[in-house]
Protein backbone atom coordinates (compact mmCIF):
# COMPACT_ATOMS: atom_id res chain seq x y z
CA UNK A 1 0.00 0.00 0.00
CA UNK A 2 0.93 3.27 -0.88
CA UNK A 3 0.20 7.08 -0.82
CA UNK A 4 0.26 9.42 -4.24
CA UNK A 5 -0.52 12.84 -2.01
CA UNK A 6 -0.28 12.17 1.83
CA UNK A 7 -4.45 11.72 2.23
CA UNK A 8 -5.28 8.87 -0.62
CA UNK A 9 -4.38 5.22 0.22
CA UNK A 10 -4.27 3.31 -3.31
CA UNK A 11 -4.08 0.00 -4.41
CA UNK A 12 -1.17 -0.98 -6.83
CA UNK A 13 0.71 -3.96 -8.14
CA UNK A 14 4.39 -4.23 -6.39
CA UNK A 15 6.12 -3.71 -9.51
CA UNK A 16 4.39 -0.62 -10.79
CA UNK A 17 6.25 2.56 -10.90
CA UNK A 18 4.55 5.72 -8.69
CA UNK A 19 4.12 7.00 -12.24
CA UNK A 20 2.02 3.99 -13.69
CA UNK A 21 -0.42 4.66 -10.33
CA UNK A 22 -0.89 8.07 -10.37
CA UNK A 23 -3.89 7.40 -13.64
CA UNK A 24 -5.38 4.64 -11.51
CA UNK A 25 -5.64 7.48 -8.86
CA UNK A 26 -6.78 11.02 -10.35
CA UNK A 27 -8.10 10.09 -14.17
CA UNK A 28 -11.78 9.14 -15.07
CA UNK A 29 -12.04 7.21 -18.60
CA UNK A 30 -14.82 7.83 -20.75
CA UNK A 31 -14.76 4.86 -23.31
CA UNK A 32 -17.42 6.41 -25.60
CA UNK A 33 -14.84 8.44 -26.81
CA UNK A 34 -13.12 7.53 -30.02
CA UNK A 35 -9.99 9.94 -29.02
CA UNK A 36 -9.10 7.84 -26.50
CA UNK A 37 -10.20 4.57 -28.47
CA UNK A 38 -8.47 4.82 -31.62
CA UNK A 39 -5.24 3.23 -31.97
CA UNK A 40 -2.97 4.22 -34.91
CA UNK A 41 -0.33 1.88 -35.67
CA UNK A 42 2.53 3.24 -37.92
CA UNK A 43 4.96 1.02 -40.40
CA UNK A 44 7.61 2.62 -38.44
CA UNK A 45 6.21 1.11 -34.65
CA UNK A 46 8.34 -1.36 -33.16
CA UNK A 47 6.99 -4.21 -31.44
CA UNK A 48 7.64 -2.80 -28.22
CA UNK A 49 5.99 0.48 -28.74
CA UNK A 50 2.28 -1.95 -30.17
CA UNK A 51 3.29 -3.90 -26.68
CA UNK A 52 3.50 -1.01 -24.59
CA UNK A 53 0.72 0.67 -26.08
CA UNK A 54 -1.76 -2.17 -25.52
CA UNK A 55 -0.85 -2.31 -22.15
CA UNK A 56 -1.90 1.01 -21.59
CA UNK A 57 -5.00 0.73 -23.69
CA UNK A 58 -5.67 -2.61 -20.89
CA UNK A 59 -4.73 -0.62 -18.01
CA UNK A 60 -7.34 2.36 -19.22
CA UNK A 61 -9.96 0.10 -19.53
CA UNK A 62 -10.01 -1.71 -16.24
CA UNK A 63 -9.89 1.62 -14.60
CA UNK A 64 -13.72 1.47 -14.92
CA UNK A 65 -13.82 -1.68 -13.15
CA UNK A 66 -11.47 -0.19 -10.22
CA UNK A 67 -12.95 3.13 -9.70
CA UNK A 68 -15.49 1.66 -7.38
CA UNK A 69 -13.05 -0.12 -5.13
CA UNK A 70 -10.76 3.03 -4.86
CA UNK A 71 -13.66 4.87 -3.61
CA UNK A 72 -14.84 2.21 -1.08
CA UNK A 73 -10.64 1.82 0.09
CA UNK A 74 -10.39 5.45 0.59
CA UNK A 75 -13.35 5.54 2.72
CA UNK A 76 -12.36 3.06 4.71
CA UNK A 77 -8.57 4.51 5.00
CA UNK A 78 -10.12 7.65 6.16
CA UNK A 79 -12.46 5.69 8.57
CA UNK A 80 -9.09 3.99 9.79
CA UNK A 81 -7.07 7.14 10.25
CA UNK A 82 -10.00 8.78 12.47
CA UNK A 83 -10.50 5.94 14.86
CA UNK A 84 -6.37 6.24 15.05
CA UNK A 85 -6.96 9.67 15.66
CA UNK A 86 -9.65 9.24 19.00
CA UNK A 87 -7.30 6.68 20.58
CA UNK A 88 -3.52 8.18 20.03
CA UNK A 89 -3.16 10.88 23.64
CA UNK A 90 -3.37 14.22 23.03
CA UNK A 91 0.02 16.00 23.91
CA UNK A 92 -1.15 19.48 25.87
CA UNK A 93 0.75 22.35 26.63
CA UNK A 94 2.25 21.96 29.84
CA UNK A 95 3.42 24.52 32.54
CA UNK A 96 6.47 22.85 34.96
CA UNK A 97 4.55 21.28 38.08
CA UNK A 98 1.62 20.19 35.80
CA UNK A 99 0.25 16.61 35.53
CA UNK A 100 -0.06 14.81 32.27
CA UNK A 101 -3.74 13.80 31.83
CA UNK A 102 -4.29 11.34 28.79
CA UNK A 103 -7.52 10.16 27.57
CA UNK A 104 -8.07 7.35 25.68
CA UNK A 105 -11.01 6.04 23.67
CA UNK A 106 -12.32 2.87 25.36
CA UNK A 107 -14.50 1.59 22.86
CA UNK A 108 -18.02 0.98 22.25
CA UNK A 109 -17.98 -2.20 23.73
CA UNK A 110 -17.35 0.10 27.24
CA UNK A 111 -20.79 0.88 29.99
CA UNK A 112 -20.85 3.59 31.35
CA UNK A 113 -23.26 2.52 34.15
CA UNK A 114 -21.69 -0.56 34.94
CA UNK A 115 -20.63 0.63 38.70
CA UNK A 116 -25.26 1.44 38.46
CA UNK A 117 -25.63 -2.30 37.29
CA UNK A 118 -23.06 -3.82 39.89
CA UNK A 119 -24.52 -1.84 42.48
CA UNK A 120 -28.13 -3.06 41.85
CA UNK A 121 -26.75 -6.78 41.54
CA UNK A 122 -25.84 -5.76 45.08
CA UNK A 123 -28.82 -4.80 46.01
CA UNK A 124 -31.55 -7.82 44.26
CA UNK A 125 -29.01 -10.10 46.41
CA UNK A 126 -29.37 -8.77 49.31
CA UNK A 127 -33.11 -8.72 48.69
CA UNK A 128 -33.28 -12.26 48.08
CA UNK A 129 -31.30 -13.27 51.59
CA UNK A 130 -33.47 -11.01 53.70
CA UNK A 131 -36.97 -11.41 51.60
CA UNK A 132 -37.68 -7.84 51.76
CA UNK A 133 -40.69 -8.01 49.85
CA UNK A 134 -44.46 -7.54 50.33
CA UNK A 135 -47.43 -7.60 48.20
CA UNK A 136 -50.27 -5.30 48.11
CA UNK A 137 -53.80 -6.35 48.27
CA UNK A 138 -54.72 -4.57 45.15
CA UNK A 139 -52.15 -5.53 43.16
CA UNK A 140 -50.92 -9.38 42.47
CA UNK A 141 -47.68 -8.76 41.33
CA UNK A 142 -44.95 -8.62 44.35
CA UNK A 143 -43.18 -4.83 45.25
CA UNK A 144 -39.93 -5.26 46.35
CA UNK A 145 -38.77 -3.50 48.95
CA UNK A 146 -34.74 -1.96 48.07
CA UNK A 147 -32.62 -1.61 51.32
CA UNK A 148 -32.61 2.47 50.49
CA UNK A 149 -36.16 2.25 50.95
CA UNK A 150 -35.96 0.72 54.17
CA UNK A 151 -32.96 2.92 55.21
CA UNK A 152 -35.09 6.15 54.20
CA UNK A 153 -38.35 4.22 56.44
CA UNK A 154 -36.36 3.76 59.34
CA UNK A 155 -35.03 7.33 59.17
CA UNK A 156 -38.63 8.79 59.37
CA UNK A 157 -39.81 6.73 62.31
CA UNK A 158 -36.14 7.55 64.20
CA UNK A 159 -36.22 11.41 63.22
CA UNK A 160 -40.12 11.39 64.57
CA UNK A 161 -38.67 9.74 67.81
CA UNK A 162 -36.25 11.98 68.40
CA UNK A 163 -38.58 14.97 67.59
CA UNK A 164 -40.87 13.58 70.24
CA UNK A 165 -37.73 13.88 72.37
CA UNK A 166 -37.05 17.32 71.63
CA UNK A 167 -33.62 15.99 70.35
CA UNK A 168 -33.73 15.89 66.77
CA UNK A 169 -30.78 18.91 66.58
CA UNK A 170 -29.26 17.00 68.78
CA UNK A 171 -28.19 14.40 67.52
CA UNK A 172 -25.51 14.49 64.55
CA UNK A 173 -26.83 13.88 61.37
CA UNK A 174 -23.85 11.43 60.31
CA UNK A 175 -24.81 9.63 63.48
CA UNK A 176 -28.72 9.27 62.48
CA UNK A 177 -26.94 7.70 58.97
CA UNK A 178 -24.92 5.21 60.46
CA UNK A 179 -27.33 3.86 62.74
CA UNK A 180 -30.74 3.52 60.77
CA UNK A 181 -27.76 1.94 57.91
CA UNK A 182 -25.81 -0.52 60.51
CA UNK A 183 -26.21 -4.11 59.76
CA UNK A 184 -24.52 -5.49 62.98
CA UNK A 185 -26.85 -4.76 65.60
CA UNK A 186 -24.53 -2.90 67.73
CA UNK A 187 -27.13 0.52 68.01
CA UNK A 188 -29.79 -1.45 68.56
CA UNK A 189 -31.04 -2.82 71.97
CA UNK A 190 -34.11 -2.67 74.32
CA UNK A 191 -34.70 0.51 76.28
CA UNK A 192 -38.04 0.73 78.86
CA UNK A 193 -37.51 4.33 78.87
CA UNK A 194 -38.22 6.00 76.04
CA UNK A 195 -39.68 9.57 76.61
CA UNK A 196 -38.47 12.60 78.28
CA UNK A 197 -39.09 12.43 82.10
CA UNK A 198 -41.74 14.96 83.43
CA UNK A 199 -41.33 15.69 86.66
CA UNK A 200 -37.69 17.01 88.33
CA UNK A 201 -38.59 15.21 91.25
CA UNK A 202 -40.03 11.57 90.54
CA UNK A 203 -42.92 10.75 92.78
CA UNK A 204 -43.02 7.36 94.36
CA UNK A 205 -46.38 6.71 96.22
CA UNK A 206 -47.61 4.63 93.13
CA UNK A 207 -45.46 2.80 91.10
CA UNK A 208 -47.53 3.02 87.57
CA UNK A 209 -47.32 7.26 88.27
CA UNK A 210 -43.11 6.89 89.23
CA UNK A 211 -42.78 4.77 85.67
CA UNK A 212 -44.50 7.30 83.40
CA UNK A 213 -43.18 10.20 84.93
CA UNK A 214 -39.59 8.83 84.58
CA UNK A 215 -40.27 8.39 80.65
CA UNK A 216 -41.96 4.53 80.36
CA UNK A 217 -45.16 4.62 77.47
CA UNK A 218 -47.86 2.88 79.19
CA UNK A 219 -48.55 0.67 76.84
CA UNK A 220 -45.20 -1.15 78.18
CA UNK A 221 -46.90 -1.01 81.27
CA UNK A 222 -50.18 -2.70 80.48
CA UNK A 223 -50.73 -6.46 82.12
CA UNK A 224 -50.21 -8.05 78.73
CA UNK A 225 -46.70 -6.62 77.56
CA UNK A 226 -44.32 -8.62 77.53
CA UNK A 227 -40.82 -8.01 75.89
CA UNK A 228 -40.54 -9.76 72.21
CA UNK A 229 -37.92 -9.95 70.06
CA UNK A 230 -38.46 -6.71 67.97
CA UNK A 231 -38.34 -4.71 70.75
CA UNK A 232 -34.83 -5.68 71.50
CA UNK A 233 -34.35 -3.92 67.76
CA UNK A 234 -34.78 -0.50 68.70
CA UNK A 235 -32.57 2.43 68.17
CA UNK A 236 -31.55 4.63 71.56
CA UNK A 237 -33.94 7.80 71.46
CA UNK A 238 -32.02 9.64 73.31
CA UNK A 239 -34.62 11.19 76.32
CA UNK A 240 -34.11 13.33 78.10
CA UNK A 241 -33.90 11.11 81.72
CA UNK A 242 -33.20 11.87 85.40
CA UNK A 243 -29.86 10.28 86.60
CA UNK A 244 -30.34 6.38 86.66
CA UNK A 245 -28.98 6.31 89.96
CA UNK A 246 -31.56 8.62 90.99
CA UNK A 247 -34.13 6.14 89.47
CA UNK A 248 -32.91 2.99 91.07
CA UNK A 249 -32.74 4.24 94.51
CA UNK A 250 -36.81 5.91 94.54
CA UNK A 251 -37.79 2.90 93.19
CA UNK A 252 -36.96 0.93 96.39
CA UNK A 253 -39.36 3.58 97.62
CA UNK A 254 -42.25 2.71 95.33
CA UNK A 255 -45.26 0.63 97.53
CA UNK A 256 -45.00 -3.09 95.80
CA UNK A 257 -47.33 -4.10 93.36
CA UNK A 258 -48.37 -7.65 91.90
CA UNK A 259 -46.00 -6.75 88.50
CA UNK A 260 -43.20 -4.86 90.54
CA UNK A 261 -40.70 -7.42 89.32
CA UNK A 262 -41.57 -7.09 86.30
CA UNK A 263 -41.20 -3.66 85.94
CA UNK A 264 -38.24 -3.83 87.99
CA UNK A 265 -37.06 -6.56 85.05
CA UNK A 266 -37.62 -4.50 82.49
CA UNK A 267 -35.86 -1.43 83.85
CA UNK A 268 -32.96 -2.84 84.63
CA UNK A 269 -32.50 -4.80 81.53
CA UNK A 270 -33.00 -1.04 79.27
CA UNK A 271 -29.46 -0.24 78.28
CA UNK A 272 -29.18 2.85 79.83
CA UNK A 273 -30.28 1.91 83.08
CA UNK A 274 -28.39 -1.73 82.70
CA UNK A 275 -24.74 0.63 81.96
CA UNK A 276 -25.86 3.29 85.19
CA UNK A 277 -23.23 2.42 88.37
CA UNK A 278 -26.38 2.29 90.41
CA UNK A 279 -26.93 -0.84 89.02
CA UNK A 280 -24.74 -3.02 90.40
CA UNK A 281 -24.64 -6.59 92.23
CA UNK A 282 -25.25 -5.72 96.15
CA UNK A 283 -27.92 -3.55 94.76
CA UNK A 284 -29.41 -6.16 92.31
CA UNK A 285 -28.82 -9.07 94.53
CA UNK A 286 -31.15 -6.98 97.29
CA UNK A 287 -34.11 -6.20 95.05
CA UNK A 288 -34.28 -10.58 93.87
CA UNK A 289 -34.35 -11.36 97.37
CA UNK A 290 -37.20 -9.25 98.35
CA UNK A 291 -38.56 -10.58 95.19
CA UNK A 292 -38.10 -13.86 95.93
CA UNK A 293 -40.13 -13.43 99.73
CA UNK A 294 -42.92 -11.86 97.83
CA UNK A 295 -43.39 -14.70 94.96
CA UNK A 296 -42.37 -17.89 97.26
CA UNK A 297 -39.19 -18.54 95.94
CA UNK A 298 -36.02 -17.91 93.34
CA UNK A 299 -37.69 -20.97 91.16
CA UNK A 300 -40.44 -18.74 90.94
CA UNK A 301 -38.48 -15.62 89.76
CA UNK A 302 -37.10 -17.74 87.08
CA UNK A 303 -40.61 -18.85 85.63
CA UNK A 304 -42.19 -15.18 85.65
CA UNK A 305 -39.22 -13.92 83.60
CA UNK A 306 -39.67 -16.61 81.18
CA UNK A 307 -43.61 -15.40 81.23
CA UNK A 308 -42.22 -11.76 80.72
CA UNK A 309 -39.17 -12.24 78.46
CA UNK A 310 -40.33 -14.30 75.15
CA UNK A 311 -37.03 -13.53 73.08
CA UNK A 312 -35.53 -16.00 70.11
CA UNK A 313 -32.78 -14.20 68.20
CA UNK A 314 -31.49 -12.60 71.40
CA UNK A 315 -32.60 -14.64 74.15
CA UNK A 316 -28.89 -15.76 75.18
CA UNK A 317 -28.09 -12.31 74.83
CA UNK A 318 -30.87 -10.79 77.92
CA UNK A 319 -30.16 -13.64 79.56
CA UNK A 320 -26.68 -13.07 80.08
CA UNK A 321 -27.10 -9.16 80.68
CA UNK A 322 -29.46 -10.47 83.69
CA UNK A 323 -27.13 -13.39 85.28
CA UNK A 324 -24.00 -10.85 85.34
CA UNK A 325 -25.77 -8.56 87.52
CA UNK A 326 -27.64 -11.09 89.83
CA UNK A 327 -25.30 -14.26 89.44
CA UNK A 328 -27.37 -16.37 92.09
CA UNK A 329 -30.25 -16.65 89.40
CA UNK A 330 -27.38 -18.28 86.91
CA UNK A 331 -27.56 -21.95 88.30
CA UNK A 332 -31.36 -21.62 88.95
CA UNK A 333 -31.58 -21.03 84.88
CA UNK A 334 -29.43 -23.74 84.11
CA UNK A 335 -31.21 -26.21 85.80
CA UNK A 336 -34.72 -25.19 84.61
CA UNK A 337 -33.23 -25.40 80.75
CA UNK A 338 -30.90 -28.22 80.88
CA UNK A 339 -32.12 -30.28 83.73
CA UNK A 340 -28.28 -30.74 84.18
CA UNK A 341 -28.35 -32.87 80.98
CA UNK A 342 -24.80 -32.51 79.12
CA UNK A 343 -27.23 -34.07 75.73
CA UNK A 344 -29.58 -30.83 76.26
CA UNK A 345 -26.37 -28.56 76.23
CA UNK A 346 -25.02 -29.95 73.14
CA UNK A 347 -28.53 -29.82 71.89
CA UNK A 348 -28.89 -26.23 72.47
CA UNK A 349 -25.18 -25.52 70.96
CA UNK A 350 -26.28 -27.18 67.68
CA UNK A 351 -29.77 -25.56 67.28
CA UNK A 352 -28.08 -22.36 67.64
CA UNK A 353 -24.80 -23.57 65.55
CA UNK A 354 -27.12 -24.94 63.07
CA UNK A 355 -29.18 -21.80 62.55
CA UNK A 356 -25.99 -19.92 62.61
CA UNK A 357 -27.76 -17.35 65.36
CA UNK A 358 -24.24 -16.78 65.94
CA UNK A 359 -24.78 -13.64 67.95
CA UNK A 360 -27.33 -15.24 70.18
CA UNK A 361 -24.37 -18.48 70.35
CA UNK A 362 -21.65 -16.27 71.81
CA UNK A 363 -23.97 -15.03 74.37
CA UNK A 364 -24.87 -18.74 74.76
CA UNK A 365 -21.12 -19.77 75.72
CA UNK A 366 -20.37 -16.25 77.99
CA UNK A 367 -24.28 -17.75 79.95
CA UNK A 368 -23.03 -21.68 79.94
CA UNK A 369 -19.14 -20.80 81.19
CA UNK A 370 -19.05 -21.12 84.99
CA UNK A 371 -21.98 -22.85 85.91
CA UNK A 372 -21.54 -26.91 87.52
CA UNK A 373 -22.78 -27.90 84.12
CA UNK A 374 -19.63 -26.10 82.58
CA UNK A 375 -17.33 -25.14 84.25
CA UNK A 376 -13.99 -22.85 83.86
CA UNK A 377 -10.80 -24.58 83.44
CA UNK A 378 -10.20 -27.86 82.33
CA UNK A 379 -12.48 -30.00 81.41
CA UNK A 380 -11.55 -33.05 81.53
CA UNK A 381 -14.21 -33.66 84.25
CA UNK A 382 -16.63 -34.23 81.41
CA UNK A 383 -14.75 -37.20 80.42
CA UNK A 384 -15.23 -39.41 83.38
CA UNK A 385 -16.27 -43.23 83.35
CA UNK A 386 -19.95 -42.30 84.10
CA UNK A 387 -20.72 -42.28 80.88
CA UNK A 388 -22.47 -38.54 80.74
CA UNK A 389 -20.61 -37.46 78.00
CA UNK A 390 -20.75 -40.66 75.77
CA UNK A 391 -24.32 -40.75 76.36
CA UNK A 392 -24.51 -37.06 75.42
CA UNK A 393 -22.55 -37.89 72.26
CA UNK A 394 -24.27 -40.91 71.46
CA UNK A 395 -24.06 -40.73 67.50
CA UNK A 396 -27.20 -42.90 67.94
CA UNK A 397 -29.14 -40.67 69.91
CA UNK A 398 -31.73 -38.70 68.69
CA UNK A 399 -29.28 -35.46 68.34
CA UNK A 400 -27.73 -37.51 65.83
CA UNK A 401 -30.89 -36.38 63.93
CA UNK A 402 -29.58 -32.64 64.50
CA UNK A 403 -25.82 -33.01 63.00
CA UNK A 404 -26.34 -35.21 60.17
CA UNK A 405 -25.54 -32.46 58.10
CA UNK A 406 -22.80 -30.64 60.05
CA UNK A 407 -18.88 -30.93 59.60
CA UNK A 408 -18.03 -32.01 62.73
CA UNK A 409 -19.65 -34.90 64.60
CA UNK A 410 -18.71 -35.43 68.40
CA UNK A 411 -17.18 -39.14 69.50
CA UNK A 412 -16.96 -40.79 72.81
CA UNK A 413 -13.43 -39.54 73.53
CA UNK A 414 -13.90 -35.81 72.88
CA UNK A 415 -14.77 -33.24 75.43
CA UNK A 416 -17.77 -30.70 74.85
CA UNK A 417 -15.30 -28.13 75.01
CA UNK A 418 -13.12 -29.68 72.34
CA UNK A 419 -16.41 -30.54 69.95
CA UNK A 420 -17.75 -26.88 70.49
CA UNK A 421 -14.29 -25.49 69.61
CA UNK A 422 -14.00 -28.13 67.03
CA UNK A 423 -17.21 -26.88 65.50
CA UNK A 424 -16.20 -23.03 65.29
CA UNK A 425 -12.69 -23.89 63.64
CA UNK A 426 -14.59 -25.70 60.92
CA UNK A 427 -16.94 -22.67 60.15
CA UNK A 428 -14.11 -20.08 60.88
CA UNK A 429 -11.72 -22.59 57.98
CA UNK A 430 -13.69 -20.66 55.07
CA UNK A 431 -12.50 -16.95 55.36
CA UNK A 432 -15.87 -15.67 55.06
CA UNK A 433 -17.27 -16.22 58.51
CA UNK A 434 -19.63 -13.98 60.86
CA UNK A 435 -17.29 -11.84 62.89
CA UNK A 436 -18.50 -13.49 66.30
CA UNK A 437 -17.21 -16.50 65.02
CA UNK A 438 -13.56 -15.56 66.13
CA UNK A 439 -14.93 -13.95 69.31
CA UNK A 440 -16.52 -17.39 70.07
CA UNK A 441 -13.21 -18.80 69.74
CA UNK A 442 -11.05 -16.84 71.80
CA UNK A 443 -13.89 -17.37 74.59
CA UNK A 444 -13.75 -21.38 73.79
CA UNK A 445 -10.03 -21.26 74.67
CA UNK A 446 -9.43 -18.98 76.89
CA UNK A 447 -11.61 -20.67 79.89
CA UNK A 448 -10.62 -24.00 78.82
CA UNK A 449 -7.12 -22.82 79.46
CA UNK A 450 -6.41 -24.29 75.78
CA UNK A 451 -4.56 -23.62 72.94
Amino acid sequence: MSATNGDNDVLGDSQSSGDELSDFEIRKWNYGSNKDDDIILSSSSSESDVSNTAIDISARRAGSSLDPILSSVEESSKATRALRATSVPVPLKKNDGDLSITTFNLGASFDSKVADKVQQLKNAHQLIEEGLSHTQDSNPQTDIVTPEETVREMKKRYRSKLEQNKMLDNVDHDLINIMCRDETGRYRDWFFITKNSKDDNIPTGNILVFLTSIGVDPIMLEDDFHLVDVDVNELDPYPMIHHPDYILQEFNKTPIHDNSFKWWLLLILDKTIYNSLGCNLSWCQEMVEKFAKQHGSMKKLVELYWQYIRLNERKYYMLYRLTRIVPTLKPIFIKDMFQNDLKQLVKQFDMLFDAQNYKDLLYFILFIYGSELYPIGNSSNLEGDDGAVSEAMNLYSDIDTILKDKPVKPNESQSISQYFKDCIIDVSSDGQSAREIPIILSILKLFSFQT
